[in-house]
């Protein structure tokens, strides 16, 4: 392989840690591509459904009674026919943003954050993983400033991030999704900067790779 061929860079982070901060201005640095929910929104378009629509399930997995709640089950107002699911499952956008995501990662260098990248290209020969951890009560100051809530709303939303991305991973790839030997380069953002990490994979990259265009 040359230095001319694609690389890309996987992001999984703990919600309050930093990633998409760190993700924008790595890409931004190295003059690559940078997906996060744009992955969700061509999974949206292919699979026929807004944004919207998917965006509660992404990087999540769903109880089946929660997704039939939210889709339109009833082919009409005859209670006892058999309610019909038209809602993708969990499989089908993992399956769906599995294929974006590895089609992206052949065709252009680029940084991707979340979604389960990381295992999805674990085959990829030009490939960094990165995992992205802090201790929980900078988390919860970090999500109180960005959103503006308390502290309580900021610890039940971490709760529940790290409990669903957790099933996620284990669901569709088997594995821990918190266990840092699953990645190239893991960083405590409490105590190494946003900055200093940004610098570090930067400068891995491209020692590693060389200088890529998109």
């Amino acid at each position: 392989m040359n230095g001319s061929e694609p690389y890309v860079i996987t992001i999984s982070r703990m919600l309050g840690s930093g990633g998409m901060v760190i993700g924008k201005q790595l890409a931004e640095n190295l003059n690559v591509a940078y997906f996060d929910k744009e992955i969700l929104n061509s999974a949206a378009e292919v699979l026929g459904f807004q944004e919207t629509d998917l965006e509660n399930y992404d990087e999540k997995t769903t109880p089946i009674w929660d997704l039939l709640l939210k889709s339109s089950i009833w082919e009409n107002t005859d209670l006892y026919l058999e309610p019909k699911l038209s809602f993708p499952t969990n499989r089908q956008l993992y399956e769906t943003e599995a294929s974006i995501i590895k089609s992206i990662a052949f065709e252009r260098s680029a940084v991707i954050v979340g979604r389960g990248a990381s295992h999805i290209l674990r085959d990829h020969p030009r490939h960094i993983s990165i995992f992205l951890h802090c201790d929980t009560d900078l988390r919860s100051k970090r999500m109180q400033n960005l959103f503006q809530i308390c502290e309580k709303d900021a610890l039940k939303m971490i709760k529940e991030s790290d409990s669903k991305r957790s099933h996620f991973q284990k669901q569709f790839t088997g594995r821990s999704w918190a266990d840092v030997r699953e990645y190239t380069l893991s960083f405590d953002t409490g105590k190494i900067s946003l900055d200093c990490c940004i610098e570090i994979i930067s400068k891995y990259a491209q020692s590693r790779f060389g200088t890529t265009k998109i």
